[in-house]
């Protein structure tokens, strides 16, 4: 509607209804710059500046790159203080994350300012397309799996980022040598034993992840190339002879795992014709995007509960 009404050519109609049509259910537009001047036979520099224009529309935030650049169209739009521009510019993951000391530490601001300024933060729609496509109310999820395309051909990457990484707590290494007998120092072996094997289920588990997600990729070539309609039928038997895994292993590698790719983020399970994909593809959730509250953590990772004392620090 704000096209028709405003004074806007039919050219930059055209090319902005073929710009909606790429654009997530959540506002964002995903696919490079590059695949849409190739589509639209348009310089790189001509698609940037329509981009810009359809940014201009209402909701604010809508046509943005990713979640960053969302927010600071807001905050430019809103008129904020440079201050809370230059926050979300230089430190969304932190504010993400909640790492307040570290913001503190990088800008020379106080704890009450960074708060503040955050709280601004809070007040901005990180979802702006909410309830103007399918009705998806602001699920996050964060992928574990990115797929790139690298010299012609797609590959799987893991995102190690997102969750913490635990480690070996160095406070407690010094007490395995301290003592050479008694209950204190069996039970502090135990723990270090019980710790080294936990990291290295999770180092197993992770290779496990890779080595499907690369499975996965490698078969779905088409899919990842020119979109939903290309999805190559495929099963659970399939992966795992290609990883030389048992199914059991490959379903359990699979279970609430995601991944990210140009066409949105998928639950991997989608990939598999004996699960049953919806017709109308996967079920969608907002890339790269994180609640600002930074609350909660938004990729699994292992609770403190029954992890062994000496390893519940993270990277």
């Amino acid at each position: 509607m704000q096209l028709c009404v405003g004074n806007v050519s039919k050219m930059r109609q055209k090319i902005a209804k073929y710009l909606i049509e790429c654009m997530k259910e959540y506002g964002y537009l995903k696919m490079p710059n590059l695949e849409i001047s190739k589509a639209l036979g348009l310089t790189t520099e001509e698609v940037e500046e329509e981009i810009r224009f359809l940014q201009g529309l209402e909701p604010c935030g809508v046509f943005a790159r990713d979640l960053r650049e969302c927010l600071l169209l807001q905050i430019k739009k809103k008129g904020e203080d440079e201050e809370l521009y230059q926050l979300v510019e230089h430190y969304i993951e932190e504010i993400i994350h909640n790492k307040i000391p570290k913001i503190c530490k990088s800008t020379g601001w106080s704890r009450t300012k960074v708060l503040a300024l955050i709280s601004k933060v809070k007040e901005l729609d990180p979802v702006p397309g909410r309830g103007y496509g399918t009705g998806i109310q602001g699920e996050f999820i964060y992928p574990d799996i990115t797929v790139r395309r690298v010299d012609g051909r797609y590959h799987a990457f893991l995102n190690r980022g997102r969750a913490p990484i635990p480690k070996i707590n160095q406070e407690y290494l010094p007490l395995l040598t301290q003592e050479k007998a008694g209950h204190d120092y069996e039970y502090m072996q135990e723990q270090y034993r019980n710790a080294k094997m936990l990291l290295k289920n999770i180092g197993r588990r992770e290779e496990t992840l890779r080595s499907v997600a690369c499975a996965i990729v490698k078969r779905q070539q088409e899919f990842f190339e020119k979109g939903k309609m290309y999805l190559s039928p495929m099963k659970l038997a399939d992966i795992a002879t290609d990883v030389d895994l048992h199914e059991s292993t490959v379903s359990r590698a699979l279970k609430e795992k995601y991944l990210e790719c140009r066409w949105g983020i998928f639950e991997l399970k989608y990939f598999f014709s004996n699960k049953g994909a919806r017709k109308n593809g996967s079920r969608y959730f907002p890339a790269n995007c994180g609640e600002i509250s930074g609350a909660a953590s938004y990729t699994q990772c292992p609770s403190e509960e029954g992890i062994p004392l000496i390893i519940i620090c993270y990277k």
